[in-house]
């Protein structure tokens, strides 16, 4: 009978890192005959079958070192199925049958020995880690504008750059110079903008001969800031205004000659 390793449970909990005496490849470390495995030096019929038994609808062994090898080998990509004979549940000792996670996994006690599997599973390790972080980077939403970001004990506050939105100048209807009158006077004014301004702002007019031209005020649009750690922040106090400085226009009427 076949199967595959990944379909076998483990009876114990830890394993011992070398085979013992009485088993044919005895005082070798588990590790290097996973490697003669990989190596191409050893196969599947040089190392004698496992026992099985059915528990539970589920397949357990009791020879847990050579099931470890056989499970690493399938890991790897050497081997897909393994022969198997099958025993009576009768026949394993009581004692042994120690797992406390279903047979899932075990643990080696000692050095388990061998290069070659480890190189091979740091190298996939070491794959697996890049792939997912082309993945994460992939998923970044990467837009066309920089951000500040503000650091302060464990939270971080994002906020993105202001967008500046400029609008044209507009022709008033063209009018003599005498048309205008000296009742025209400055204006003084001075906003604060907190958040995104409103359409509360005046105009700039720039008298230029017979035509004025009307300058609507620039758009500042602050995006909210977005909180990236979810701890609670001591002690930083952000109070972020911009204001509008007082600006005085001041047009001198030229009669004309």
């Amino acid at each position: 009978m076949f199967l595959k390793p990944s379909d076998i449970f483990y009876t114990q909990d830890s394993i011992s890192n070398y085979f013992g005496k009485s088993t044919s490849h005895s005082d070798t470390h588990i590790g290097d005959t996973l490697d003669e495995l990989i190596n191409g030096t050893a196969d599947v019929t040089s190392i004698p079958r496992i026992r099985v038994f059915c528990l539970n609808g589920k397949w357990f062994t009791p020879d847990n070192r050579r099931l470890w090898v056989f499970r690493k080998a399938e890991k790897h990509g050497i081997l897909h199925s393994i022969p198997v004979y099958e025993i009576s549940i009768c026949e394993v000792d009581p004692d042994k049958f120690t797992s406390c996670n279903e047979g899932s996994s075990v643990s080696v006690r000692g050095n388990a020995g061998g290069k070659a599997w480890r190189r091979i599973s740091k190298k996939r390790s070491k794959n697996q880690y890049q792939t997912h972080y082309s993945e994460s980077l992939n998923g970044t939403n990467s837009d066309n504008y920089p951000e500040t970001t503000i650091h302060s004990g464990s939270a971080d506050y994002t906020y993105l750059a202001p967008t500046y939105n400029f609008s044209a100048p507009t022709r008033r209807s063209s009018s003599s110079l005498s048309d205008h009158s000296r009742s025209e006077r400055p204006y003084h004014y001075t906003e604060s903008l907190n958040g995104t301004n409103s359409d509360n702002y005046p105009e700039t007019s720039i008298n230029s001969g017979s035509t004025d031209y009307t300058y609507p005020a620039p758009t500042y649009t602050y995006s909210t800031p977005t909180r990236r750690s979810s701890s609670s922040l001591s002690g930083l106090c952000l109070d972020i205004r911009l204001r509008q400085p007082m600006v005085t226009h001041r047009y001198l009427w030229v009669p004309m000659v």
